[in-house]
């Protein structure tokens, strides 16, 4: 996790909700990312962009939109250790 600071570019995380990630985890990997947003996607696995890919593909258009949709709370606000 930690080489992951080097990282400068806006970035995308995609998780399946059954996919072998916690979401501790997941929360980790957007910490250790300056500049990271992350999208769960229910009902899928590992496999989220083959199981649902209309979804996936949604949302990495909306996160390459120019304007972003404002948060209303951060992944860290749904985790324990956060």
């Amino acid at each position: 996790l930690t080489d992951l600071e080097h990282v400068t570019a806006p970035t995308l995380v995609l998780a399946g909700d059954d996919g072998g990630m916690t979401f501790e985890h997941i929360a980790a990997v957007q910490r250790a990312l300056p500049d990271s947003q992350v999208a769960v996607v229910p009902g899928t696995s590992h496999g989220l962009v083959w199981e649902k890919p209309h979804v996936v593909n949604t949302l990495i258009l909306d996160f390459l939109a120019d304007e972003q949709v404002p948060k209303v709370f951060t992944l860290d606000d749904l985790v324990a250790d956060g």
